[in-house]
């Protein structure tokens, strides 16, 4: 175990020395801060700005590399819940064998693929945007249904690639709560807690106030990605004159 996550460390430093200039943005929050408008509106804005980097490539959570577990599933003839998408936490947690399994198994997809994904990002110059992202393991974990102790799920993301810039979005829990009655207010409040706890241990990770209207958040979202790319491009200050042009 502790030479494979030497080989794993390894590889990933690799990686990420190749690919300096990628541009792996992921969009955390609580369901319900927002996410999906943000992220339109940060398109409209990297169209805008960052008109000549190409094309922009969308996942939710995880890459894809691997099929869905439901699937691979259901091929055994194992019969598993239905998942309705409107209520992802409406299901019980797996037991602890599973849910480690299956964090292995999300893993895998993220160690295997978002290096690649990076890499791409670099070379052909574009963006590429997560709708959620690994960080779901310590933040929400049980709308992938795992209940795994935090050491492993800490253990996890630490050897797993990160985004190049994260923003999380954090708003007044009774606002999120009217939004998606699913989760408690005290439930809220805990993932903005998290979120908050990882801004301060991982880099380039940004909280943003999710009470603006989301033009506004998404105008702060991308003086930032013109601070983090101007200095590596030899790119001048951005000045906002309009919706999002300079």
């Amino acid at each position: 175990m502790i030479c494979l996550l030497k080989f794993t460390k390894t590889m990933f430093s690799v990686f990420n020395s190749t690919s300096k200039k990628s541009k792996l943005i992921a969009v955390l929050g609580p369901d319900g801060s927002g996410k999906t408008t943000f992220i339109n509106e940060l398109l409209i804005g990297i169209n805008s700005i960052f008109i000549s980097q190409g094309r922009i490539r969308k996942y939710h959570f995880k890459p894809s590399f691997l099929p869905d577990l439901s699937r691979i599933v259901k091929k055994v003839g194992i019969k598993v819940e239905e998942i309705d998408i409107a209520k992802p936490h409406a299901l019980k947690p797996a037991n602890k064998m599973s849910s480690f399994l299956r964090l292995c198994y999300y893993w895998i997809d993220y160690a295997f693929l978002v290096p690649g994904i990076k890499w791409k990002s670099a070379r052909h110059n574009h963006f590429v945007i997560f709708d959620r992202y690994a960080y779901d393991f310590l933040v929400d974990p049980i709308r992938s249904r795992i209940k795994s102790p935090d050491w492993i799920r800490k253990l996890m993301l630490r050897i797993t690639p990160k985004p190049d810039i994260t923003f999380a979005l954090i708003a007044n829990p009774e606002v999120i709560h009217l939004r998606k009655k699913e989760l408690t207010t005290d439930e809220i409040t805990r993932q903005n807690e998290e979120l908050k706890k990882l801004s301060e241990q991982y880099p380039n990770f940004f909280i943003l106030n999710a009470n603006k209207s989301p033009e506004e958040v998404a105008k702060q979202a991308i003086i930032i990605l013109w601070d983090q790319y101007r200095y590596s491009n030899g790119l001048p200050e951005l000045r906002m004159v309009d919706r999002y042009g300079s």
